[in-house]
């Protein structure tokens, strides 16, 4: 049946000449297989064929296709191509972007080069809306991010990090070094108030140790009633550098400050292996028998078995039933978890993107976060690539009021 579809369009497209007739014929052929690029790829040039009325099925096709790529060199054509069609339809900010990419992988040619010059702003776009949770779990987190794996996370985050919490004399830090964010009149604390507007993620309490090596340190706090996380700003957040870089730096370090990503941070859980048996405990305290007979228990579950008994509330624990039930009997938290882990780094990145809003930044300074976690620096182009040219991404930006193109707002700073 593929094939019979697939001759049949070959015939309108080549013999026939009717786009049309080809267009139907490819579409029944790309729904009996849709992991085809190459029949994929003669849709698109179909749909672009056709006329303005099909470019946004081409521009679907397209972002497909880049999304698919192997590496950043497979995408440069389709990029392109997207560049031209956006042109055409008059969405300029989608065209720089596609522009940009072009850009980043070292396929632009010199009206694509002039074309990013012209529109790159000076500094951050300032935001003019606030991020919903409903708008973060559908635009911004990565799709291979279990959203069970990540509630059941964010459900164990405050007890596990009791088990490691420190005040903030243990960790050397001083009332003079406490800064507020809200008012304190340094760059890199007004970038972090910005951040916390455009994002939704609440400041810790935050201190500024200039004279230490490094960003930002998350750091586990012993509070009065709970543990939460704080800020330490290193030399880097207070030397001179470009507004984009603070900008990336603090939303990709918000992100990970949500409640599901939180115990990523060694203050908190060190190793994934340590959040494996963590996830473990979780189960075997809602469904003592499965995680024996079928997961595996051991003593390091055991213990966290019990210390979860101990400090769990009643009404988290029966969130954490349902979530467990939901997991499933079956499931594999060792590929699952390093998948999940693995996902939590680029929606990190994802974030610092969005509040810079500068894609060469966003890669630079992803690479080096992405290298911590042992993710390939290339994952990091092809993720950002693919999401920076992606109908998420510009729905999202329009939505906070970013558009590059748009030379009211150009140049702006955070406030």
């Amino acid at each position: 049946m593929l094939a019979l579809w697939h001759g049949l369009g070959e015939i309108y497209r080549t013999r026939l000449k009717d786009v049309s007739a080809a267009i139907a014929a490819f579409e029944v052929a790309a729904g009996l297989d849709p992991e085809s690029p190459e029949r994929r790829r003669v849709l698109a040039e179909l749909y672009r064929l056709s006329g303005p009325a099909t470019y946004p099925q081409a521009i679907a096709e397209h972002r497909a296709l880049i999304a698919r790529a192997a590496t950043a060199a497979e995408m440069g054509p389709d990029l392109k191509t997207l560049l031209r069609l956006f042109v055409e339809m008059g969405s300029l900010d989608e065209a720089h972007g596609a522009a940009a990419a072009l850009l980043l992988i070292g396929q632009a040619d010199a009206d694509e080069r002039a074309l990013y010059v012209q529109y790159r702003p000076n500094g951050v776009v300032r935001a003019h809306a606030r991020l919903t949770e409903e708008v973060w779990l559908k635009q911004i987190s990565h799709p291979d991010q279990n959203r069970t794996l990540s509630q059941i996370l964010a459900t164990l985050s405050v007890a596990v990090a009791s088990a490691r919490a420190q005040t903030p004399k243990d960790l050397g830090l001083k009332r003079k070094q406490r800064r507020e964010v809200a008012t304190d009149p340094s760059m890199s604390c007004k970038v972090l108030a910005y951040g916390e507007a455009v994002l939704g993620i609440s400041t810790p309490e935050v201190y500024a140790v200039p004279e230490a090596a490094g960003e930002i340190e998350v750091v586990n706090l012993k509070g009065v009633t709970s543990a939460t996380p704080g800020l330490v700003l290193h030399q880097g957040m207070f030397e001179a550098r470009s507004d984009l870089e603070l900008a990336f730096i603090v939303g990709r370090t918000l992100a990970t400050l949500r409640p599901e990503h939180v115990l990523r941070w060694p203050a908190f859980v060190p190793t994934v292996a340590e959040l494996e048996i963590a996830v473990r405990a979780a189960i075997q305290l809602i469904d003592p028998q499965p995680a024996g007979a079928e997961m595996g228990g051991g003593t390091a579950v055991r213990q966290y078995a019990a210390f979860l008994e101990r400090t769990l509330p009643p009404q988290l624990r029966e969130q954490l039933a349902v979530l467990v039930r939901r997991l499933g009997p079956t499931v594999d938290l060792v590929s699952g978890l390093a998948r999940w882990a693995r996902a939590a780094c680029f929606t990190s990145i994802r974030a610092g993107l969005l509040l810079a809003g500068d894609l060469e930044v966003a890669v630079r300074l992803g690479q080096t976060a992405a290298a911590a976690a042992g993710i390939d620096p290339a994952d990091v182009i092809r993720d950002l690539v693919a999401w920076s040219i992606s109908e998420g991404y510009f729905e999202l930006r329009a939505q906070l009021g970013l558009r590059t193109v748009n030379l009211d707002f150009r140049g702006s700073a955070p406030p």
